[in-house]
Protein backbone atom coordinates (compact mmCIF):
# COMPACT_ATOMS: atom_id res chain seq x y z
CA UNK A 1 0.00 0.00 0.00
CA UNK A 2 2.91 2.52 1.14
CA UNK A 3 4.20 1.99 -2.65
CA UNK A 4 1.15 3.38 -4.17
CA UNK A 5 0.76 6.86 -1.87
CA UNK A 6 4.64 7.29 -3.48
CA UNK A 7 3.71 6.80 -6.48
CA UNK A 8 0.93 8.91 -6.30
CA UNK A 9 2.21 11.83 -4.49
CA UNK A 10 4.83 11.62 -7.45
CA UNK A 11 2.09 11.94 -9.95
CA UNK A 12 0.12 14.13 -8.32
CA UNK A 13 2.96 16.87 -7.81
CA UNK A 14 4.58 16.45 -11.97
CA UNK A 15 1.44 16.33 -13.42
CA UNK A 16 0.81 19.50 -11.57
CA UNK A 17 3.84 21.07 -12.63
CA UNK A 18 3.66 19.39 -16.38
CA UNK A 19 0.29 21.44 -16.91
CA UNK A 20 1.75 24.78 -15.31
CA UNK A 21 4.51 24.15 -18.25
CA UNK A 22 2.93 23.32 -21.18
CA UNK A 23 0.28 26.34 -20.76
CA UNK A 24 3.12 28.88 -19.91
CA UNK A 25 4.21 27.74 -23.49
CA UNK A 26 0.52 27.29 -24.84
CA UNK A 27 0.72 31.47 -24.98
CA UNK A 28 3.95 31.56 -27.42
CA UNK A 29 2.58 29.16 -30.43
CA UNK A 30 0.50 26.78 -31.59
CA UNK A 31 3.57 24.38 -31.84
CA UNK A 32 3.06 22.20 -28.82
CA UNK A 33 6.73 23.50 -27.19
CA UNK A 34 5.65 22.55 -23.51
CA UNK A 35 5.39 19.31 -23.96
CA UNK A 36 8.50 19.15 -25.93
CA UNK A 37 10.32 20.58 -22.86
CA UNK A 38 8.56 18.55 -20.51
CA UNK A 39 9.54 15.36 -22.53
CA UNK A 40 13.08 16.30 -23.12
CA UNK A 41 13.25 17.82 -19.29
CA UNK A 42 11.91 14.23 -17.78
CA UNK A 43 14.13 12.22 -20.37
CA UNK A 44 17.45 13.66 -18.77
CA UNK A 45 16.19 13.23 -15.23
CA UNK A 46 15.23 9.62 -15.98
CA UNK A 47 18.90 9.43 -17.12
CA UNK A 48 20.41 10.91 -14.10
CA UNK A 49 18.18 8.08 -12.00
CA UNK A 50 19.72 5.93 -14.07
CA UNK A 51 22.85 6.87 -13.10
CA UNK A 52 22.76 7.03 -9.59
CA UNK A 53 22.05 3.91 -6.59
CA UNK A 54 18.40 5.40 -5.17
CA UNK A 55 15.64 3.47 -2.61
CA UNK A 56 13.13 2.07 -3.59
CA UNK A 57 10.95 4.41 -2.36
CA UNK A 58 12.84 7.41 -3.80
CA UNK A 59 12.44 5.38 -7.22
CA UNK A 60 8.63 4.87 -6.78
CA UNK A 61 8.00 8.93 -5.69
CA UNK A 62 10.47 10.32 -8.70
CA UNK A 63 10.58 8.20 -11.34
CA UNK A 64 7.26 6.42 -11.58
CA UNK A 65 5.28 8.82 -9.84
CA UNK A 66 6.59 12.96 -10.43
CA UNK A 67 8.34 11.85 -14.04
CA UNK A 68 5.76 9.37 -15.12
CA UNK A 69 3.25 11.88 -14.92
CA UNK A 70 5.49 15.22 -15.96
CA UNK A 71 6.30 13.26 -19.44
CA UNK A 72 3.59 12.16 -21.42
CA UNK A 73 3.44 9.87 -24.56
CA UNK A 74 -0.32 10.68 -25.41
CA UNK A 75 0.11 14.55 -25.13
CA UNK A 76 3.29 13.81 -27.40
CA UNK A 77 0.67 11.66 -29.64
CA UNK A 78 -2.36 13.94 -29.55
CA UNK A 79 -0.20 17.34 -30.42
CA UNK A 80 1.66 15.36 -33.72
CA UNK A 81 -2.10 14.09 -34.90
CA UNK A 82 -3.44 18.00 -34.53
CA UNK A 83 -0.06 19.02 -36.73
CA UNK A 84 -0.74 16.30 -39.02
CA UNK A 85 -4.29 17.11 -39.51
CA UNK A 86 -3.79 20.56 -40.41
CA UNK A 87 -1.26 19.59 -42.59
CA UNK A 88 1.45 21.55 -40.49
CA UNK A 89 4.43 19.10 -41.83
CA UNK A 90 7.44 20.35 -41.14
CA UNK A 91 6.44 21.47 -37.75
CA UNK A 92 5.09 17.76 -37.15
CA UNK A 93 8.58 16.43 -38.39
CA UNK A 94 10.63 18.64 -36.42
CA UNK A 95 8.45 17.86 -33.38
CA UNK A 96 8.61 14.70 -33.38
CA UNK A 97 12.77 14.71 -34.56
CA UNK A 98 13.49 17.10 -31.66
CA UNK A 99 11.25 15.03 -29.34
CA UNK A 100 12.65 11.76 -29.55
CA UNK A 101 16.09 12.62 -30.83
CA UNK A 102 16.03 15.25 -27.92
CA UNK A 103 14.79 12.82 -25.58
CA UNK A 104 17.17 9.96 -26.35
CA UNK A 105 20.01 12.35 -26.09
CA UNK A 106 19.13 14.00 -22.84
CA UNK A 107 18.47 11.25 -21.12
CA UNK A 108 21.89 9.90 -22.12
CA UNK A 109 23.56 12.68 -21.15
CA UNK A 110 21.47 12.61 -17.77
CA UNK A 111 22.76 8.86 -17.59
CA UNK A 112 26.97 9.67 -18.19
CA UNK A 113 27.16 12.47 -15.83
CA UNK A 114 26.13 10.41 -13.07
CA UNK A 115 27.99 6.93 -13.67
Amino acid sequence: MSSIIFVGIGGFFGAILRYVIEQSFKKMSLFPYGTLVVNVIGSFLLGCLLGVTIHHYVYLLVSIGFLGSFTTFSTLTFDSIKLYKNKQWFPLTIYITLTYIGGLSAALIGMLLFI
